[in-house]
């Protein structure tokens, strides 16, 4: 068909009866209607237009006609064209250029066009077809001819780029009218998948299929693609393609063939056929498909989260992958620590504690089977691997998914044993941990440590975390062991721990805890034993092996057994048998962790009752006000603490670990905490310290002037702090000071009461113990004053005068001859300077002068009238004698007070005023 047939019209050479037709024609063609005759249209308008500039020549003689196309080639080209066993066969086409290769270039040419014009009418054809006959007849050249020339050049090189998803020997048994049937449907459904365009597949899908279906894997896993992308599962065509997918061989698919068969059956709830999926996959050792599916299909949530972990094994995945992929509870679980072990691993973590493998005897079903082969590919050696490989050949599994995890988790520890960094005398060294020879064994040798790298020993150490003081001190040496590694936690659980103190200490013994004995089991003891090393906080504990033998004599494992056996209801008493092994630094992990569990079980008010008595609820309490915002209080409950002479020498690190959480609360506030005036909010917060020589004395804080803002609360707390933190100075304790804090009249809140409560109680029991001391120490000496006897005489002195004595003229009595007028002033006299020296040394030397300044002016008031009154001066004294402090200064008491052995702080405090809310 010639462009001037297609354009309507006869041979012109009027370009604008050619530009009529062309738009004539294009009614009839529209590129989104037909386009195809769209195609064929701007071919002929661009080659009509071409034949206008041709140039004319004029021949000697006439032109030969051009040769028709080689009948028997275009021929031979249509007859493979349309056999449906041989158009899809690159071989009949190859055997084909043979022929087409002996014609001459013209027939050539024409031939190339005929089978382009026969290719734009076989449109549904695979784009593998179109490339072959590219490069037969060289369509390479269009790209570089008219403007038609190149749109077909452009539109065939497309074409032939689409490569079809199906072998295309696979279409060869198919007729021609069942090829393009299966064509027509799968070629736009990979173009659309290739694309991304799920709104195109969706169309393409709910379109009526072809009765007819290409019976080959890649047709079906094309179907099953496409299903995929959209998740739109039509049960029957489904059904279909699993039903000729499942029976391959392993071999025949690829993982991510299988993977997608699997989804196909979980989607339509094809049990046997899923399970099917998940051994062609162990047997085509597809273990990340294994995994996924097993994980999506067990029912059990512990074996779930096996699966989950193998699978993360083989294919990791980000840990926020699996919050949105997964809602395990531990709830549902049936061990707890299981759970968390699991997750953690999960998640791309260690555990942060090395739970205790299960001996052989203790599985006593599938769970314990696979919690036992994952803690020994996690943490144990190939040694454990062997043993669990061996133990899994005994065990009797009858449910089909729960044999095939098992398999999957045999064929995870076989690589996890290959995988093993450690050979020749290393390897034979460190199978013999756990035994009972391993704490003899012989030092490293400098090839076996340089045998491995540095990141490898700390894979071993993680699991072997005991490893005996020679070999952990020569690791040391070797800088492959540092407080900076440990610290870091590039070693997790309580090796972490362990690590970190045993380069600390260096002549700590690993051993130590069991006291020089050794026992059949002690090496299961140990990790139970430093597993206290880790905060119980996390929840997370070592499972307690057989109870020791009762041969055991005293140590430190056995003083700990209260610790580890019951770490909820631990007491200060039952650090008593663990007093006397201060080398033992779990110690102080467990004192550490009594007062985290104390501050989460228990209310304010709770913490406020047992505080007065117990350093685990003060500190426990000092956390607790901080976390409710009450930092005020907070500061005052660790003052209290780090000023208490009691508490044991294990406690010291408690209290800095308390101070430094106070500290870095204090951190977040925007004040500024270099300086602050004394008795201030302000000055309040900066009495977190340990190094309390900047802290002013009692007497310092006295001098000052209290601020309007703290009179009620802050300067008298700090006061008090002051004296728990230095005891009674020179002056004693200004007891005017202190009953701010009780008066009723005094407007505080509830828990500042109850806190300036307990303040007073911590140092009524200062006081009580420093009594105690000096009364030892110095008997009698240690007083300082006796109240009792000063208010007597001066109440004797005072009656003795109003009954004896008359105001006397001075220049009188002294000129007088009468010895009965200057007896009774005699007497009076006398017992008047008496009593003012004692009264003077009674008394604190900051009220001396309160006292001195009225005599004084009593006395010059009588001088100077020619008359002394001794009333007044007898009942000021009197007065003065009654308020005696029972507090004792400069390091002694008052008498009553050492005769009783007894502080007087709460009794003076509480006497006239509120009880305490406490």
């Amino acid at each position: 068909m010639s462009y001037w047939h297609i354009l309507g019209i006869s041979p012109t050479d009027n370009e604008d009866e050619i530009k009529r037709a062309y738009r004539a024609q294009l009614k009839h063609h529209h590129p989104e209607d037909d386009p195809e005759g769209f195609q064929q249209l701007k071919q002929a308008y661009d080659q009509a237009l071409a034949s206008l500039h041709q140039p004319v020549t004029t021949a000697l003689f006439d032109a030969p006609e051009p040769s028709p196309v080689n009948v028997e080639l275009g021929n031979s080209f249509d007859a493979v064209l349309h056999d449906p066993a041989q158009r899809f066969n690159k071989a009949s086409w190859q055997a084909w250029q043979q022929t087409y290769a002996m014609a001459n270039l013209t027939q050539q040419r024409a031939v190339a066009s005929h089978a382009a014009d026969a290719m734009l009418a076989h449109r549904w054809f695979p784009g593998d077809v179109v490339g072959w006959l590219w490069d037969i007849f060289q369509w390479q050249s269009l790209l570089d001819g008219s403007d038609g020339d190149q749109d077909l050049g452009s539109f065939l090189l497309h074409w032939s780029r689409a490569k079809c998803s199906v072998p295309l020997d696979s279409l060869a048994e198919l007729s021609p009218a069942h090829q393009r049937a299966v064509l027509l449907t799968l070629q736009p459904l990979s173009r659309a998948h290739e694309a991304c365009q799920p709104n195109a597949i969706a169309h393409i899908l709910h379109t009526p299929l072809p009765g007819v279906h290409l019976h080959h894997p890649a047709y079906w896993l094309s179907i099953l693609h496409a299903f995929s992308a959209i998740s739109y599962w039509p049960e029957a065509t489904s059904l279909h393609a699993i039903e000729h997918l499942i029976t391959l061989p392993h071999s025949a698919l690829q993982a991510d063939d299988w993977q997608l068969i699997a989804r196909a059956c979980y989607m339509q709830r094809l049990p046997t056929q899923y399970l099917m999926c998940v051994e062609k996959a162990l047997e085509g050792q597809h273990y990340a498909v294994a995994a996924e599916c097993l994980y999506k299909w067990t029912a059990d949530q512990d074996l779930a989260m096996t699966a989950a972990f193998l699978y993360q094994q083989w294919d990791p995945q980000p840990a926020m992958w699996w919050l949105f992929q997964t809602q395990w509870h531990e709830d549902a679980s049936r061990n707890p620590l299981r759970f968390r072990f699991l997750r953690d691993a999960i998640d791309g973590e260690r555990c942060n504690t090395v739970l205790s493998p299960l001996q052989h005897d203790q599985i006593n079903d599938i769970h314990d089977l696979f919690y036992a082969g994952v803690w020994a590919g996690c943490f144990g050696h190939t040694h454990d691997m062997a043993l669990w490989q061996q133990k899994a050949a005994e065990f009797s599994v009858d449910d089909k998914p729960d044999a095939l995890l098992l398999q999957l988790l045999a064929n995870w520890l076989t690589q996890q044993q290959a995988a093993q960094p450690y050979a020749g005398s290393l390897e034979e060294k460190l199978h013999q941990y756990a035994n009972p020879t391993w704490f003899d064994i012989d030092p490293l040798t400098e090839e076996e440590i340089a045998s491995l790298s540095h990141d490898q020993w700390l894979d071993l150490y993680q699991k072997f975390p005991l490893l005996p003081d020679a070999w952990f001190n020569a690791l040391k040496e070797k800088e492959i062991f540092t407080t900076e590694i440990f610290d870091r936690k590039r070693v997790t659980g309580y090796p972490s721990s362990l690590g970190f103190h045993r380069v600390v200490n260096p002549d700590y013994e690993l051993i130590s805890p069991l006291g020089g004995q050794r026992f059949d089991g002690d090496f299961a003891w140990l990790p139970v034993y430093y597993q206290l090393l880790v905060s119980q906080s996390s929840d997370i504990a070592v499972p307690v092996p057989a109870k020791p033998p009762a041969s055991l004599k005293t140590c430190p494992l056995l003083a700990a057994m209260p610790s580890i056996l019951q770490p909820e209801t631990l007491q200060l008493e039952q650090f008593n048998a663990l007093l006397p092994y201060p080398e033992q630094f779990v110690i102080r992990s467990l004192v550490h962790d009594q007062v985290i569990y104390l501050q989460r079980a228990h209310d304010v008010d709770h913490l406020l009752q047992h505080a007065k008595s117990d350093p685990y609820y003060l500190a426990a309490l000092s956390l607790k006000l901080k976390n409710e915002g009450n930092f005020d209080s907070a500061v005052v409950a660790w003052n209290l603490l780090a000023s208490d002479e009691s508490v044991p020498k294990t406690f010291k690190t408690t209290i800095r670990w308390v101070k430094d959480e106070l500290i870095e609360y204090r951190s977040r506030s925007d004040t500024n905490y270099d300086s602050a005036d004394y008795g201030t909010q302000k000055y309040l917060h900066l009495l977190l310290s340990q190094d309390l020589d900047w802290l002013p004395t009692g007497q310092q804080l006295i001098s000052y002037q209290t601020p309007k803002e703290g009179e009620n609360y802050y300067h008298p707390m700090a006061y008090l702090i002051s004296l728990l933190h230095h005891g009674p100075d020179a002056i004693g304790v200004d007891m005017y000071k202190l009953k701010r804090l009780t008066d009723k009249k005094n407007p505080l809140s509830d828990r500042e009461k109850a806190m300036a409560d307990l303040a007073i109680l911590a140092l009524d029991n200062k006081f009580q113990r420093q009594i105690e001391r000096d009364v030892d120490a110095h008997g009698n000496k240690a007083i300082s004053h006796s109240r009792r006897p000063l208010q007597i005489i001066a109440i004797f002195l005072a009656i003795f005068w109003w009954r004896a004595g008359d105001p006397v003229d001075l220049m009188g009595l002294l000129s007088t001859t009468h010895w009965q007028d200057l007896l009774p002033i005699g007497i009076f006299v006398v017992g008047q300077v008496c009593l003012c020296r004692s009264l003077l040394r009674a008394m604190q030397p900051s009220n001396r002068g309160f006292y001195i300044l009225p005599l004084a002016i009593e006395v010059y008031l009588g001088w100077s009238n020619g008359a002394i009154s001794g009333m007044p001066l007898a009942f000021y004294n009197a007065f003065v004698s009654l308020g005696i402090n029972e507090i004792g200064f400069g390091g002694k008491w008052e008498k009553q007070v050492v005769a009783k052995k007894q502080s007087p702080i709460k009794r003076l405090l509480y006497d006239h005023n509120r009880e305490p809310v406490i």
